[in-house]
């Protein structure tokens, strides 16, 4: 210890010498004393710049390595239905409409045609509209006597509760008044009076459908019709009720439709009877690709058989979808009773028989497109037909027609097109020939085994008008006996 302390005394010492000889001189140092003149003035006019321009170290970056561990947990989270509004988009003005309705002509035969109409609506809840037709027509020529005329009164309402669901409902009254047939050549047998004949035909009819599909997918429509006939010149008359009803179901590849109607005629005449019908149709609409494939069964019942047959078509697009080659089968049907036989021929004898369903099965092909702005379709069809009426002359008054029914098949070839000349001017024209597998020519007045039409039509930009011009043409086989020939003009 002691020892230490010694070492620590010495080394200080020598230590500390040096320092005082250093304080000791700086008395015998040389320093010459500094007397300021004036202050230091800075002169920037005269002053030089250095031009310092470093250089800085290039640095290079070097890319980071970035790694993640993340863990893929699903959420359960509802979103809202996105609301989509087109951006800048200008609606389309709306159509201008017109609440009345009117034409007039007047043409050979000293034939005046008036058909009025007005329309009420209110928005998209209601619409309530009238309309009045006339129509008559006189042939003078050789003292032919033959006379027709024809008026109609009926209104329409349609009732919006929704959306989605709508009310409708039809009335009309209907007169038609006509001379029979042969007055011309026969007027010495019978006194002019005994030629006149009026029908008049009541139609109500009523329903319910949905506008839009529901939320299932499914669309609807059901009704009820009536109608009253009667002819004042024979002690006959019919009453008719019809039920239809559709319902169709929408898939995400097409569409599925059941359709049909129930028809109750009652008939009052010489002989009184009732006839029940019953239709069903259930039918598919399916796109896939270029395939357009539309299957379908259709059912009949009557008091005299059940029958069924499949309907529907198939087929497909061809050329980039100018050109549809298809085959259709179809199924129709149409009630022969007094309502439609006195359509079809005016001139018939009321006293009916009976009253049965003419029903026509259909298969063909069809050839359909378009080209450079022109349309055309070629179809050819064979018709096998049940219950088709034919007329012929009553051999006790050849002021009226008789009926009766037959079973015949037809061969169908038609063709037609229209092309647009200019965007206001069109034309558009059709052929049908009618091939029948019996020599029955002499009975089928109503049934034309040629027709063809030809029709131009001109209209403005904004359809507030249009013209048309049309040629139709058909042959009648006219009836040819010993004893009469067909007169003309009516």
């Amino acid at each position: 210890m002691e020892t230490r302390t010694l070492l620590t005394i010495i080394l200080l010492f020598f230590l500390i010498i040096p320092l005082l000889a250093q304080i000791e001189n700086v008395d015998t140092l040389n320093i010459d004393p500094v007397e300021v003149v004036k202050e230091f003035e800075v002169e920037v006019a005269k002053g030089k710049r250095i031009e310092i321009n470093p250089k800085a170290k290039e640095i290079k970056a070097s890319p980071r390595i970035y790694s993640y561990q993340v863990s893929i947990v699903p959420l359960d989270i509802e979103y809202p239905d996105p609301v989509i509004r087109p951006y800048a988009m200008n609606s389309d003005p709306a159509e201008e409409t017109y609440s009345f309705y009117s034409q007039f002509g007047y043409g050979n035969l000293n034939s005046p045609l008036v058909d009025l109409g007005y329309n009420f609506y209110l928005e998209d809840l209601f619409n309530f509209g009238l309309n009045g037709f006339y129509y008559a027509a006189e042939d003078t020529l050789n003292n032919s006597f033959k006379k027709l005329r024809h008026y109609n009164l009926s209104a329409h309402a349609a009732f919006n509760f929704s959306d989605k669901f709508q009310l409708f409902g039809d009335a009309s009254y209907n007169i038609q008044q006509r001379n029979k047939y042969g007055l011309g050549i026969l007027d010495d047998q019978f006194s002019p009076e005994s030629f006149e004949r009026d029908r008049d035909l009541i139609q109500i009819s009523g329903g319910i459908q949905n506008l839009e599909e529901n939320e299932l997918g499914l669309s609807y429509k059901v009704g009820l019709e009536s109608n009253f006939t009667q002819f004042r010149d024979e002690d006959s008359k019919e009453i008719g009720l019809i039920i239809p009803w559709q319902l169709s179901k929408s898939l995400d590849i097409g569409q599925i439709a059941l359709d049909g109607s129930y028809h109750l005629t009652n008939y009052e005449g010489p002989e009184d009877f009732t006839f029940n019908f019953l239709n069903l149709g259930l039918k598919g609409n399916f796109v896939l690709d270029q395939w357009f494939i539309n299957p379908g069964v259709e059912f009949s019942y009557d008091s005299e058989e059940f029958v069924v047959w499949p309907s529907g078509q198939i087929g497909r697009w061809i050329l980039d979808q100018q050109l549809r080659v298809a085959a259709f089968s179809e199924f129709d049907f149409r009630q022969n009773n007094l309502l439609v036989l006195s359509d079809v021929n005016p001139f018939i004898h009321q006293s009916l028989d009976t009253i049965n369903v003419e029903l026509t099965k259909t298969i063909g092909l069809l050839v359909a497109g378009e080209y450079s702005r022109a349309k055309y379709d070629f179809r050819f069809s064979y018709n096998d037909i049940v219950n088709r009426a034919l007329f012929t002359l009553n051999s006790n008054d050849v002021r009226v027609f008789d009926i009766q029914m037959i079973d015949l098949r037809t061969y169908n070839i038609s063709v037609s097109g229209s092309y647009p000349i200019y965007h206001w001017l069109s034309f558009s024209g059709g052929y049908e020939h009618i091939i029948f597998d019996q020599d029955i020519v002499e009975y089928l007045s109503y049934s034309p085994r040629n027709t063809a039409f030809i029709s131009a039509t001109a209209k403005d930009e904004s359809d507030r008008w249009n013209a048309s011009l049309d040629f139709n043409f058909r042959d009648f086989n006219e009836f040819d006996t010993s004893e009469l020939l067909r007169s003309e003009g009516n």
